[in-house]
């Protein structure tokens, strides 16, 4: 699969959102706009997943500002279209049986804020905690396990951000 995967029919939808906001969009606005555009939330399945690998093929920049969210000013991310890769960044892709480990490890709890999947509905994923882009490995002692905010998509909050 190394340097020969394309994005698929979600992931070129995603991008088409982004090039629509060139002053940034945050990761809570993407599946409502993904929404009007017809796509239903049942199509919106692993979004968060499928909006990390954009960096395969993608250059998708980051910003940190100030929005008015429900009445209430937060910091958000803001992301953006920044163009095609030259080359396509296939990283290794963790195996299912150490990602399985990292999870079972982590007892049902982000290992970053403590939410846990039984009381707060969490999902968990399983990430970097030195970026592969920084030198980190996909070795167990380089990941852990973070909560992936899916019933709130109205803010950026949880642990992580796309991308």
């Amino acid at each position: 699969m190394a340097g020969k995967s394309k994005p698929g029919p979600i992931h070129l939808r995603i991008v088409e959102v982004l090039k629509r906001f060139p002053n940034g969009i945050s990761g809570g606005q993407i599946p409502q706009e993904l929404d009007k555009d017809g796509l239903k939330p049942e199509d919106q399945t692993h979004l968060d997943r499928r909006k990390r690998e954009l960096k395969k093929w993608f250059v998708i920049t980051k910003e940190i500002a100030t929005a008015e969210v429900n009445g209430k000013k937060r910091r958000v991310t803001l992301y953006r279209f920044s163009g095609n890769r030259v080359e396509i960044v296939d990283e290794g892709q963790i195996s299912q049986k150490i990602r399985a480990e990292v999870i079972r490890s982590a007892r049902g709890r982000c290992q970053m804020c403590g939410r846990s999947v039984e009381k707060h509905g969490i999902a968990l994923v399983v990430d970097h905690k030195k970026p592969r882009e920084w030198g980190g490995t996909n070795e167990l002692d380089n990941l852990w396990a973070l909560c992936e905010t899916t019933l709130d998509r109205q803010s950026d909050s949880g642990c992580r951000n796309f991308l």
